[in-house]
């Protein structure tokens, strides 16, 4: 996304700016890649997983983040191990 933000304030100005971004870049993924047999999107997003834009991005274009797959298999494999 490409407006600045400061994760100090609790007003943030550009919220909704990368609401919007990511709305945007989201609707693309979905309409590009419908006949695709995977989709891999990365940049800098200045999201984090909490906040709104991040959330539009993965659930609007049917999205996984890689990292959360990797550490919930990750934990997946311990607790199938100590079992």
């Amino acid at each position: 996304m490409h407006a600045r933000y400061n994760h100090v304030s609790e007003f943030d100005e550009y919220a909704g700016h990368r609401a919007a971004q990511a709305f945007s870049l989201s609707q693309f993924v979905k309409h590009t890649s419908t006949s695709c047999d995977g989709v891999i999107v990365t940049g800098d997003f200045n999201s984090t997983p909490t906040e709104l834009a991040y959330r539009v991005i993965r659930s609007n274009a049917v999205l996984n983040d890689a990292w959360l797959v990797k550490v919930s298999m990750r934990t997946a494999a311990v607790s199938i191990w100590n079992s």
